[in-house]
């Protein structure tokens, strides 16, 4: 049964404090798929038991149950292509001004709630776990090869010891030579590509030091990882939107500098005096 009809039909079964609780969850599905019930609490102004409790009456397991049942529906039914064909319908009938509103409104909103999960301590366990590594590989396939590129370069630059995994070329055997003195930063969004859940699974099995980024907490790859970290990344076009995702990279990076500013200033000292010697930048 399509999971939203089986809430609806179960709402008018519930208590009132629980029909608000899903009343929001059938309104706001999409947001509701990635909300901790924390956030979901907060919003309502009633306890996280309470909501607990109602995903409970609704037939789940608890709240990530939930949200792997509605992500389940999101990638069912907000397909790449469906997604084209609803934001072709938006520009029919919006203005660009309308569009250029709507889009950074979304990225504003993925932000505040990347902020707002975004755990000071989980940061920290970050920078220690990439500080203590033997070696650091960043996997990200498809469309997030890119995103793998971007945060692998930039570790590299201080670290030095970062292999980037972005295709299918010899990835098992990097994954198989993973230890327990490795991390292995994994990076996966919806659509989840099938390849990175099972390279998270195999380096999980190899005892290496897991950090995951992901969209949620239901996501395949969440509970494999050692360090999960969430970033939203909302989007009704082509494409899901990664600008709180780059900027969870800026806070890593950032963290990671000023965890030992003067090392990591000689560092990028060394590498400014060798860009320098090879005349790489152009001056404008």
């Amino acid at each position: 049964m399509d999971v939203l009809k089986q809430i609806s039909e179960k709402m008018p079964l519930l208590t009132a404090k629980q029909q608000k609780v899903t009343k929001y969850i059938l309104e706001n599905w999409e947001k509701a798929s990635y909300e901790s019930a924390i956030t979901i609490a907060k919003k309502l102004a009633m306890s996280q038991s309470s909501v607990i409790r109602t995903t409970l009456a609704l037939g789940f397991s608890g709240v990530p149950d939930m949200q792997e049942a509605l992500r389940d529906h999101m990638q069912a039914h907000i397909s790449t292509v469906s997604r084209m064909e609803r934001a072709s319908r938006s520009r029919q009938t919006d203005s660009a001004e309308g569009v250029i509103a709507s889009v950074l409104k979304q990225s504003g909103e993925n932000l505040r709630g990347t902020l707002q999960a975004l755990d000071p301590d989980v940061v920290e366990q970050t920078v220690c776990a990439v500080k203590r590594a033997g070696k650091i590989h960043v996997l990200g396939m498809r469309s997030f090869s890119a995103l793998a590129q971007f945060l692998g370069f930039n570790l590299n630059l201080l670290l030095g010891n970062v292999i980037v995994l972005d295709s299918d070329h010899g990835l098992y055997e990097r994954i198989r030579s993973l230890t327990a003195d490795d991390v292995l930063i994994s990076i996966s969004f919806s659509r989840y590509a099938r390849l990175t859940v099972e390279a998270t699974r195999l380096a999980h099995e190899r005892n290496a030091t897991i950090i995951g980024i992901t969209d949620s907490m239901a996501a395949p790859i969440a509970g494999l990882c050692d360090i999960p970290i969430v970033a939203r990344s909302a989007s009704l076009h082509l494409t899901n939107s990664y600008v709180a995702v780059m900027a969870v990279f800026d806070v890593l990076l950032s963290a990671l500098m000023l965890s030992d500013k003067e090392k990591y200033l000689k560092e990028l000292e060394k590498l400014e005096a060798g860009f320098q010697r090879l005349n790489i930048f152009q001056n404008a």
